[in-house]
């Protein structure tokens, strides 16, 4: 007879965490499997983020699966209905984190049931993040003294100019333009040029 709760627990004991980082498990079913790899190896991992493309899987297993083990843990996201800005947006909220570690990617006995471009444009977003990563961890290895020296130099400068909350309201309807000192800042500076006296 088959017991899923003994079948999830060989299933997380066969797929250890290979080491920290931020894990997306793909694939909850009714839950049993994620939430035992959780119990065995949730420790380990810096954060987890539980993928389900199909949202009526997790509605189904409600009024059958003990949800506490999630409820205690701080370091766990859901992402229902997935899409790429649904996961982009949830993998940045590790970006610092990430700097020093990586993603890994766990799949359920139930990710097979999943189409094959959900698994594209997983691959696709984890493969961007890991672009941005080393374009980042690249302009501070070149860049990083000469950044904190420019900070140092020009921090009178911000003590003197006006915080965010100051300028609340008292430019409705006009064009501005925020500048952030990142590696694109390189490409597109040329612009900045352009606008001159056109935008705050």
């Amino acid at each position: 007879q088959y017991n899923p709760i003994q079948e999830a627990e060989r299933w997380a004991e066969a797929n250890p965490m290979p080491q920290q980082g931020v894990v997306c498990i793909v694939g909850w079913g009714l839950g049993y499997h994620v939430i035992e790899w959780i119990r065995q190896h949730g420790k380990t991992a810096d954060a987890v983020i539980i993928i389900e493309p199909e949202p009526q899987f997790l509605s189904e297993s409600l009024p059958i699966t003990d949800l506490k083990p999630l409820m205690n843990a701080s370091n766990v996201d859901f992402i229902l209905g997935i899409t790429p800005a649904k996961l982009q947006s949830t993998i940045m909220k590790y970006a610092d984190l990430l700097l020093n570690r990586d993603i890994e990617v766990v799949l359920t006995p139930f990710a097979e049931l999943y189409p094959e471009d959900l698994f594209r444009m997983l691959s696709a977003e984890v493969r961007t993040f890991y672009e941005t990563k080393s374009r980042m961890l690249r302009h501070m290895a070149e860049m990083g003294t000469l950044c904190q020296t420019h900070i140092f130099q020009n921090f009178h400068h911000g003590l003197r100019s006006l915080l965010l909350r100051d300028l609340k309201n008292k430019f409705n309807g006009e064009p501005a333009i925020i500048v952030g000192a990142g590696p694109s800042l390189d490409n597109n500076i040329s612009q900045l040029s352009a606008l001159q006296d056109k935008a705050w």
